[in-house]
């Protein structure tokens, strides 16, 4: 990847993405942080499906259109996402060209669920 692609796919990581400790399990005491989850989410599917190939991951999944808290329908959009030690590597390597804002808010984040990145 090239300096200028890192910078646009940390661009739209910022922007569209999010980097958050993930749950797996059952409600109650088994649905506590475990893992890394980094998850980038856009109505434009060739954008996306650019992130999936940046990422190297599977193309991006189509979420249909659904009605919002106003009643509206929303536009369809695509996903991309990363679990588990996959995540917290890519989230390790773009770390320092993040905003000091996101890399504050993300470390903390995952220091309050105990999950380690």
């Amino acid at each position: 990847m090239t300096d200028l692609e890192l910078g646009w796919l940390i661009g739209v990581i910022e922007t569209d993405g999010a980097i958050y400790p993930e749950t797996r399990g059952f409600p109650g005491e088994h649905d506590r942080p475990r893992r890394v989850a980094l998850e980038v989410e856009n109505a434009d599917e060739a954008m996306m499906e650019r992130v999936a190939s940046y990422l190297q991951t599977a193309p991006p999944r189509r979420l249909e259109q659904h009605p919002n808290a106003a009643g509206n329908w929303t536009k369809a959009t695509f996903r991309v996402r990363l679990r588990g030690e996959r995540a917290a590597k890519i989230y390790r390597q773009l770390l320092p060209h993040f905003m000091p804002v996101t890399v504050e808010r993300v470390t903390s984040t995952f220091a309050r669920a105990s999950v380690p990145i």
